[in-house]
Parts: structure tokens; C-alpha cells; sequence
């Protein structure tokens, strides 16, 4: 009967922080509450490629929920990423005085 080694799970959070830039806290959360932890015996190298594609998905998805429609008149919707505050307030105070720059 062949005994198993235990798996260092270091190993795997410290994998996965280098391809998904995330703190091991949360990577550590995201491996327990998915309840597949026990897939990593299977076969490591799948798991760690699965759950890091799994992992960036979800993060694209994220970033995807901070891009603004806005309708140009008589034309598509342009699509912009909206990175900080400021600058939609800024925008949006030039569009209601008129002036092209304010400095906030």
C-alpha cells in the first residue's frame, strides 16, 4: 500500500500569488470555500492551471463591472474604463459649466 505524502498547501497558495497577484489570505479562502481542495491529489499541475484560470476569470469579470457605457449622440456607446473617481466628477462638472478642464 503506497502512503501519500501531505500535500503542502504553501506550495500551491504561493503558486497561484504569483499568477493571480492576490494575498494568500484570500487565496487560501477561495481554495476552502470552493470545496475541490481534495482535487489537488488528483493531479497538482491541472488543479493549480484550472484554478488559476478560474481565479483570473473571475477577477476580469470584476474589472469588467468598473467599464461606463455612455451614449454619444446620434452614435454607438463609447466605452471607457472608469480608474478613478475624479475624473467622472470632473467630467461631469465640465459637461453641466461648459469648460473643458477643472482641477479637482
Amino acid at each position: 500500500m503506497l502512503r501519500m505524502k501531505p500535500y503542502k498547501y504553501p506550495i500551491l497558495i504561493g503558486y497561484i500569488q504569483r499568477e493571480t497577484e492576490l494575498i494568500r489570505g484570500t487565496i487560501a479562502d477561495i481554495l476552502i470555500r470552493s470545496g475541490r481542495l481534495d482535487d489537488v491529489m488528483v493531479n497538482p499541475q491541472r488543479f493549480l492551471e484550472q484554478t488559476t484560470r478560474a481565479i483570473r476569470k473571475t477577477l476580469n469579470d470584476i474589472m469588467v463591472d468598473g467599464i461606463k457605457y455612455e451614449r454619444i449622440a446620434g452614435a454607438e456607446y463609447e466605452m471607457f474604463l472608469f480608474e478613478d473617481p475624479r475624473h467622472e466628477i470632473q467630467g461631469y462638472i465640465s459637461r453641466m459649466l461648459g469648460s473643458e478642464k477643472i482641477h479637482l
